[in-house]
């Protein structure tokens, strides 16, 4: 959990540097390895002991706080995107939401 919310704040960040077609560019680069490594949190994940309801619950209330920070900072990042910027970085956000949807519980196998 905590990996994946470290992932999501350098997401945000990966957005919100794009300002222009450069930056943008590099911002789409950069989103691409972090889909790796999404991948590679998520495999290791696989590998774990699935957690008790106990379990999940104290790791979603540990995590509470930090998750819906990085979820915040990620929409501000989206919202101020500029709409030449944000078709650009596109493609990537779309694979990094396919994997995310891939991880979650519950998600494609």
């Amino acid at each position: 959990m905590k990996d994946m919310i470290k992932l999501m704040n350098e997401m945000s960040d990966a957005v919100a540097s794009a300002k222009d077609k450069n930056s943008a560019e590099k911002a789409k680069t950069k989103l691409e390895e972090i889909d790796k490594k999404f991948k590679d949190v998520a495999d290791r994940a696989k590998k774990l002991k699935e957690p008790t309801k106990e379990q999940e619950k104290a790791l979603q209330e540990k995590f509470k706080d930090d998750l819906q920070n990085a979820e915040k900072k990620m929409q501000d990042a989206s919202t101020k995107l500029k709409p030449d910027v944000a078709l650009i970085i596109a493609p990537a956000m779309v694979k990094i939401q396919k994997t995310l949807e891939e991880v979650k519980p519950g998600g494609p196998k």
